[in-house]
Parts: C-alpha cells; sequence; structure tokens
C-alpha cells in the first residue's frame, strides 16, 4: 500500500481497514433489514461540523471531468492526484468499496499534501451490472466486451466521494488529525440503447472509453447510445456535484 509509509500522525492501513470495515457492516445491516439506503443517506459521518466557511480545496484526483466540474461552479481547486493501491482488503458491497476507496485517496494526499485550514475531497467510481463491479477496460478488447455486455439494458453508477477538513494545526492523534470526517455515495441507474457490434467497434477504437469506469463517457460521443439515466448526471460524470455542494454549503 502506498500508505504503509505514512507518518504516524495520520490515519494508517490497519485505521482505514478498520473504518471501511464499519462502513461495510453498516451497509449489509441496512440492506439485510431490507431497508436500503437512499441515494440521500450519509452512511459514514464522523464529527460532522454545522458550519463550513470557504477554506482552500485540494482535490485528491487528476480526473480532468472532476476539475472541470469544480471550476465549471467557480473553483479553482489545487490538484494532488491519489496514487493508491485500489486493491480491497476484503469483500466489500460495491457502495462500500467506492467509499473506501475515496477515503483512502483522501487519507494518502492529506497525509502526502498536509495543509491547515483546508478541505480535501476524493472520488471513486465503479458501475455495477447485475452484481458485479466493472472498473476500468483494459483494452479494446475489454471495452467491447463490456459495452456489448451492458447493451440494451440497465446498470448503476456509483461513486463514492469523501471529504475531510483539517484545523488549524496538525494533532498527534489520528482521530483528531481532520475536524470534519465525511464518506458518502450517489448512485445513477442508466439506460443503454441497442447499439450495433459495428458502431461498438468503431468507439473502443477511439481513445475515450479507456479511463473511466464501465468505458464509456455520457459527456462524450458515447452519449448519443444512452437513451435516458434515473438520478444525477454530474454522478455519471464521475463526481455528484449537487451532494457535494451542499455538504460544502456552497
Amino acid at each position: 500500500s502506498h500508505l504503509s509509509n505514512s507518518p504516524p500522525v495520520h490515519f494508517t492501513v490497519s485505521f482505514i481497514i478498520s473504518i471501511c470495515a464499519i462502513i461495510n457492516r453498516k451497509t449489509e445491516k441496512y440492506q439485510n433489514n431490507n431497508i436500503g439506503i437512499s441515494k440521500n443517506d450519509t452512511v459514514f459521518r464522523i464529527n460532522e461540523r454545522e458550519d463550513l466557511p470557504m477554506k482552500n480545496i485540494i482535490l485528491a484526483s487528476g480526473s480532468p471531468r472532476r476539475i472541470e466540474i469544480m471550476k465549471d461552479h467557480g473553483l479553482n481547486p489545487e490538484i494532488r492526484p491519489a496514487d493508491v493501491n485500489e486493491n480491497l482488503p476484503f469483500y466489500m458491497t460495491p457502495e462500500a468499496s467506492v467509499m473506501y476507496l475515496a477515503f483512502k485517496k483522501a487519507v494518502h494526499t492529506a497525509t502526502l499534501h498536509y495543509k491547515p485550514d483546508s478541505i480535501y475531497i476524493s472520488a471513486d467510481t465503479i458501475v455495477e451490472y447485475k452484481g458485479q463491479i466493472i472498473g476500468k477496460p483494459h483494452d479494446s478488447g475489454d471495452a467491447f466486451h463490456t459495452l456489448h455486455e451492458l447493451r440494451n439494458d440497465t446498470h448503476h453508477v456509483i461513486t463514492g466521494v469523501c471529504i475531510l477538513e483539517t484545523g488549524s494545526a496538525q494533532s498527534s492523534s489520528p482521530l483528531q488529525s481532520f475536524k470534519r470526517k465525511e464518506c458518502f455515495y450517489e448512485t445513477t441507474s442508466v439506460f443503454f440503447k441497442d447499439y450495433s457490434d459495428d458502431e461498438l467497434l468503431a468507439y473502443v477504437n477511439t481513445a475515450e472509453p479507456y479511463d473511466k469506469a464501465g468505458g464509456y463517457a455520457i459527456q462524450g460521443t458515447f452519449g448519443k447510445y444512452i437513451d435516458h439515466i434515473e438520478g444525477d448526471y454530474d454522478n455519471v460524470v464521475g463526481f455528484p456535484w449537487e451532494r457535494i455542494a451542499a455538504l460544502l454549503k456552497l
């Protein structure tokens, strides 16, 4: 793990794993009780503050789409991509897995680029189809296979987001390093049209599919093959801005 050599004043790998075990238990508890977790629920929240004044914002992502969304809303974040091992330490629900990875990315960036009175934002996006998690395609064959499976059907795009807020000074205690630690996830249902193999082959021979979960960009040329969505459009892009803005009180 890229966090294994982090200074002890921040979260260790074991601490992250223990927190994410709690996240996973909470999601499973809700699901096992047939209650479900609505897209408006914040599953994992610690020490939430009522007020959140504007501070320096650091985006733990190099995603052009996430950067663009923030800039479109008048923010100019400091860009600090998080290079972390994205393997899961144990089985997690799709919802828990994106929150785990978002949390890990935020902690990693805050550890390497700590600044007082700052807000760190990270995100992780996956596609879920018939119980399977679909990430970014490895090559054109993988992209073709994925989009062939998804066509003329419905899948879900799930994005986990983590927001960490630092205080005026670093603490020697991991639990007190941040004033605000919050993770949530957002789910959007996406309905694909029935496109042809030739259309699909032409698409996977472009550069567009290869850095995106599910192998497509709703905002790109593949958008014409999407019949409709149910939920947040920006979530499919990979950054559910409406909820992020609400949490930041923008």
